[in-house]
């Protein structure tokens, strides 16, 4: 062998050498984007409502619909170990549905009830609503009239 030949091959060892380095490093690098509870809430909301929407337009019960929808997004939130419990209140022909899926009681001093998990409670039109956990008060206010109005409390379940 000659001299060109030998510089050549050295050339093609160390410029493979460099591109298997440089391979290597981008891939044992990764990035990943961890969803916040705030984008995981606004997913939620933003779905919850689609769900009430086809339930209104194809006469379905709301209640059963939410609840179906609700027991799903927490099973894929489990799946994924995010430990999550929601609250959520509508409005729709002049009542206000209440509903559990967090794993401790809320209470509702409005109305002066507690809820166990999965539990469902109905009142009259209140314009605020208050919503009780872990001694921290939320409240939630609902406009008279026709619009449906649903509002959520997120929170990771301890």
């Amino acid at each position: 062998m000659n001299k060109k030949s030998q510089f050549y091959i050295f050339a093609a060892v160390i410029f493979i050498s460099a591109v298997f380095l440089i391979v290597m490093n981008s891939s044992s690098v990764t990035v990943t984007r961890l969803e916040g509870i705030t984008d995981l809430r606004d997913n939620y909301i933003y779905e919850a409502k689609i769900v009430i929407d086809n339930s209104v337009y194809n006469n379905q019960d709301i209640s059963d619909s939410l609840a179906n929808y609700t027991e799903e997004y927490l099973n894929y939130a489990d799946s994924r170990e995010l430990n999550l419990g929601i609250v959520y209140l509508y409005q729709y022909n002049g009542r206000i549905y209440i509903v559990n899926y967090i794993n401790e009681p809320i209470n509702i001093p409005t109305i002066d009830v507690t809820l166990q998990l999965e539990e469902e409670v109905a009142t009259d039109y209140i314009e605020e609503i208050a919503v009780s956990y872990q001694n921290e008060t939320y409240y939630y206010n609902f406009n008279r009239g026709p619009q449906i109005q649903f509002k959520t409390l997120f929170v990771k379940n301890e």
